[in-house]
């Protein structure tokens, strides 16, 4: 049994991560913003805005004092209930090994740990790619998939799940009904088709310079 899989109390966790936190850091009470809810007439729709799982939201020039400099976000729920998501390209300097209680002998896992957002950092999720769905698991793009669960998560990697297909992040991003869309409706958000490729195959630094050009000229 991996014992709780993270050790998220443990100076070495704690620590490295609190120097990727930019001082903005929006606590975690942000998704329990209140936002209106009265029907506006000339509001975009949310298919016309094209927000749906399986999206990239890249952070837009307005987010740059914001603990969301530069962040791509992959939404993996949006409904009337919010939306949430995971900051895919910042890796924290701690390697998996570090801190995962229990691992497969064969496995070195000198990958890393991502931060995923700012709400729960309790909350360990992952996202994998699999050629087959499996039970438990929330589909996202091609064949991207998402686990929360956390026993489920725990199977993965008592199995010995190959480590190049897998990354797992601390926390997510999350929204109130109605936060997201007025985020993107003031300019802080573009949207962009995911692919599994620029989750895993991509250099995480630089995937916000490639997918912000390429939305501002898509969506001039």
């Amino acid at each position: 049994v991996l014992a709780g899989i993270l050790g998220y109390a443990s100076p070495v966790f704690q620590a490295h991560t609190a120097e990727m936190r930019p001082p903005e850091m929006r606590p975690p009470e942000m998704f329990s913003l209140q936002q209106k809810t009265e029907a506006e007439p000339d509001r975009p729709s949310v298919h016309r805005m094209g927000l749906a799982v399986g999206r990239f939201l890249v952070a837009g020039t307005e987010m740059l004092g914001s603990s969301f400099r530069r962040a791509v976000v992959l939404l993996l729920d949006q409904g009337r209930h919010g939306a949430m998501g995971v900051v895919i390209n910042r890796p924290t300097r701690v390697r998996l090994g570090q801190v995962l209680q229990s691992l497969p002998a064969e496995q070195e896992w000198a990958e890393h740990l991502f931060w995923g957002g700012p709400v729960a950092a309790g909350t360990l999720l992952m996202l994998m790619r699999s050629a087959k769905p499996a039970e438990g698991i929330s589909h996202v793009v091609e064949d991207l998939f998402w686990v929360k669960d956390g026993s489920l998560l725990e199977q993965i990697l008592e199995k010995g799940w190959p480590a190049q297909q897998i990354h797992l992040y601390a926390g997510y991003a999350g929204w109130a009904p109605g936060q997201l869309e007025e985020e993107i409706m003031r300019g802080s958000w573009h949207i962009v088709p995911a692919d599994a490729s620029a989750v895993f195959g991509a250099e995480p630094l630089e995937i916000w310079r490639d997918l912000f050009f390429q939305s501002t000229s898509k969506w001039g």
